[in-house]
């Protein structure tokens, strides 16, 4: 009971912090989580500020109650020039026949009705596909970003960044990563044998050699460069866990936090990793980031340093996943989603900037049908204060996940409770949460 008894995220006492925790300070300085329990912050879902031909409304600039958002992600190509065996976005077109690239017109209404409805932008993200076959878009989204601040019609200058696959970088696309100052995003699995087997061109060629040259010079360019690795049965199959996968990449290419997710497969998939599997390497993962923290090495995964954060300052996680209320999607084509994790099919949609998926001209649908319905209703459950199964919950403050990947995982049908043995999904991240806790009281051990 003591370690879940932490879990009412009360400052530690001073006299039980040690080494642990002054290596904690930097991660702890980072932006803090909405903390007001109860509040009304976070209740509204993003994504309908954003349809504002419909009714559902944006103020005037300038209003003090627009809502603010953590991150815009423009979907600038449903196209992609590798053919990864596990994408969830159907080689990166997600529900378009042929591949497809925004538009600049599309673009200028995203960012145009965004300005209008939210008080703050914090980030705009380019994403795929691959955004990066899209850069003459990309370029004038962040000079018509640039020309909305210069105007007053965006009050704070967001911050770029993009996710790529990294293979093909052009001199073109690195001068603009460097000019515009982009936060990277770089997908690669680990070792050459192990990437290649995965992650190859449509010709069937390997693309490590490719990737790895080209995060070596973003890195060079001083450009902040996070290492996204999907952890699939390849890495299961060859033996090699998460906490190698955190030496490879700290080995190679100096990455302090390594961004690892188990692949987003359903148990009916060739690509799935059992789950009692992926908990332990996540579980013995934690526990190896604390151990290096407390040493005073920085070779960590995210999950931890965002459960770290949280526990050292005393702020809870409040949503189970962002997803809908402080990020929002806007893909090729115009049509609004949640997350691009949600943007498997059109029925996902939650309207549009321009007009509605299969719609008349100039209307937008809130909704698309009863899919839509689901999604709307999942992202309202995700205020784990507002959700009566996550309020029961004893490791509600540090629970956290994603929407996609869970709906992906239990095909459709995700069950949330705060009693064991009445689901799978929360009894998982039950265990990683007490793991993670119990990693703490090893780690505070081995830094007094």
């Amino acid at each position: 009971m003591f370690l879940r008894d932490r879990l009412e995220l009360r400052i530690l006492p001073s006299q039980s912090r040690g080494r642990l925790w002054l290596a904690l300070s930097e991660f702890a300085a980072g932006r803090a989580e909405t903390a007001r329990v109860g509040g009304a912050e976070g209740v509204a879902v993003a994504a309908g500020e954003l349809m504002s031909n419909d009714g559902l409304t944006s103020t005037q600039a300038g209003a003090d109650d627009r809502p603010t958002l953590d991150r815009l992600t423009l979907a600038v190509s449903n196209s992609c020039n590798l053919r990864c065996s596990y994408c969830y976005a159907q080689t990166g077109r997600y529900y378009s026949k042929k591949g497809l690239l925004m538009s600049r017109d599309v673009m200028h209404v995203a960012l145009d009705r965004a300005a209008r409805s939210y008080s703050r932008i914090e980030h705009v993200n380019f994403f795929g596909g691959e955004p990066t076959l899209n850069v003459e878009v990309i370029d004038s989204a962040c000079a018509h970003v640039g020309d909305l601040y210069e105007r007053g019609e965006l009050l704070y200058r967001p911050s770029f960044g993009t996710a790529t696959n990294g293979y093909a970088l052009s001199p073109t696309v690195l001068g603009l990563l460097q000019r515009h100052n982009f936060s990277v995003t770089l997908s690669l699995d680990g070792p050459r044998e192990i990437h290649d087997a995965k992650r190859r061109t449509p010709a069937g060629r390997g693309t490590y050699d490719a990737v790895a040259a080209n995060a070596h010079r973003l890195l060079r360019m001083g450009l902040a460069v996070e290492f996204e690795c999907t952890y699939t049965n390849e890495h299961l199959r060859r033996g090699m866990s998460i906490v190698d996968l955190m030496d490879f990449f700290h080995s190679e290419f100096g990455c302090g936090t390594l961004h690892c997710q188990i692949v987003s497969a359903a148990p009916s998939s060739s690509e799935f990793v059992p789950l009692p599997a992926g908990v332990r390497l996540l579980g013995d993962a934690i526990d190896a980031s604390l151990a290096n923290l407390a040493t005073g090495t920085r070779k960590t995964i995210s999950l931890a340093v965002r459960m770290l954060r949280s526990l050292s300052s005393g702020v809870p996680i409040r949503n189970y996943c962002p997803a809908g209320r402080r990020e929002i999607t806007v893909n090729a084509d115009g049509g609004v989603y949640a997350c691009f994790m949600l943007m498997q099919t059109r029925e996902h949609s939650l309207g549009s900037v321009v007009n509605a998926p299969g719609g008349q001209d100039g209307k937008v649908n809130r909704t698309q049908g009863a899919a839509a319905s689901l999604v709307h209703q999942e992202i309202l459950l995700q205020d784990k204060y507002t959700n009566p199964a996550c309020q029961r919950c004893w490791a509600q403050p540090l629970c956290y996940g994603c929407l996609g990947a869970d709906l992906e995982l239990m095909e459709g049908r995700i069950v949330r409770s705060g009693t064991p043995g009445q689901s799978i999904l929360c009894d998982l991240k039950r265990d990683l949460v007490e793991g993670f806790l119990r990693s703490v009281e090893k780690a505070e051990r081995l830094a007094a």
